[in-house]
């Protein structure tokens, strides 16, 4: 006989994983599924099979009518799970009220009451609810620490390109050395700004060719050649040169700061992330990240603007939305941050209210020009448990 994880099937699917990849679940053998037939055309037990990489021969599945408690006890019927010999495990936090209200009374009954064992993972806790028998009821921490694709593959989101420790375009040691000299060029006001602007004019007319050349200019030239950059003899910058230029430094700053604050393994972080989730019509919607990370079993994404350009207000609240819209997607254990070297700040020092609240009313995390320092330690000692984040 053997010991049986049962999961219900509904849109988060992260808390199904985290039970059957946890230490303390390893002696499971077999898996039972509760699905529904919309979750079924969603695909969402496809994505955690995905993400777990559970052998076909070892679950199986029963689509039950989400909201009817006699269905769900006739599919369970069905199932002729024996009485005896094995122990059942019963995940009751995924799919609907009903179907948890008919898997609790199911495996209550008296045939069942002596060989299961019943758990619920709450939201944003990484502890798990052992809420049946009465005299076993307690709260355990989860041991699993999910990976960056384990998470992603788990809601059907593929990461079609992404920039780990190995890919990055240069070393984290030059792009934390070179950061003063951006900034001090952006401090020289307009000319620098425009000077980055061609150049990202200029990589628009031919990013879709497969191979990419722009002529670095005589302006650009000089930056780089202050900054160390190592510009190719015929002063034509390729795609990743460009990219990085453009914007992609301070993607790949924030990746360093982040890993070495948090100590993330390698798995648990991408920059530069370009992700594809199916629809409704199950068609791909390509999207960028430019930063994801997990930390204690909670996806992180960060948007990096270098700069908010002559139209701030409009680019800062097309990127909180763009946030907002991207947490949504990504189930509910999800922080977003928008970090910007702009100065958002009025005269007392602190952040425009306009910004301010318009992060705050969509939960976004902000950190401008100023707060690149202090405040993003103080965030980041937050998400490592060790205080609160500093105000503003």
């Amino acid at each position: 006989m053997a010991n049986v994880l049962i999961s219900l099937v509904g849109d988060q699917t992260v808390p199904n994983i985290f039970l059957i990849r946890d230490p303390a679940f390893r002696m499971v053998e077999q898996y039972i599924f509760i699905t529904t037939p919309l979750m079924e055309a969603k695909g969402r037990l496809d994505h955690t099979l995905s993400s777990t990489g559970i052998p076909a021969e070892r679950w199986r599945k029963a689509s039950v009518e989400a909201d009817n408690l006699s269905d769900i006890k006739r599919q369970l019927d069905a199932l002729r799970l024996p009485t005896s010999g094995n122990h059942y495990y019963v995940n009751l936090t995924s799919g609907t009220k009903v179907m948890s209200i008919a898997l609790y009374d199911y495996f209550t009954q008296p045939a069942y009451a002596h060989c299961c064992s019943i758990f619920y993972v709450p939201i944003g806790r990484n502890a798990y609810l052992q809420v049946y028998p009465e005299a076993q009821r307690r709260e355990r921490p989860i041991g699993y620490r999910i990976s960056l694709r384990e998470y992603l593959a788990g809601y059907g989101i593929a990461a079609e390109t992404r920039k780990g420790e190995g890919q990055l375009h240069q070393p984290p040691a030059y792009t934390a050395a070179v950061l003063p000299r951006f900034l001090e060029a952006m401090d020289g006001g307009r000319p620098f700004a425009l000077m980055m602007k061609g150049l990202r004019d200029r990589y628009r007319q031919v990013q879709q060719k497969e191979t990419v050349e722009v002529p670095a200019g005589l302006e650009l030239a000089a930056f780089l050649r202050a900054i160390g950059y190592p510009l190719p003899a015929n002063g034509q910058l390729g795609r990743e040169a460009v990219e990085y230029l453009i914007g992609g430094w301070l993607e790949e700053w924030a990746y360093a700061r982040v890993k070495e604050s948090l100590a993330l393994p390698g798995a648990a972080i991408r920059c530069g992330v370009k992700v594809a989730r199916p629809n409704a019509g199950g068609h791909p919607v390509p999207n960028e990240c430019d930063l994801l990370f997990t930390f204690n079993n909670t996806l992180y994404i960060m948007e990096c603007k270098v700069g908010l350009g002559f139209k701030a207000k409009q680019l800062f609240e097309d990127s909180v939305y763009k946030l907002a819209a991207l947490r949504n997607e990504f189930g509910q254990r999800v922080e977003a941050a928008l970090l910007t070297l702009s100065n958002l700040r009025g005269r007392d020092g602190e952040v425009k209210k306009a910004f301010l609240h318009r992060a705050q009313l969509h939960r976004v995390k902000l950190f401008d020009r100023q707060g690149l320092g202090e405040e993003l330690e103080g965030w980041l000692r937050e998400v490592r448990g060790e205080g609160k984040l500093l105000d503003g």
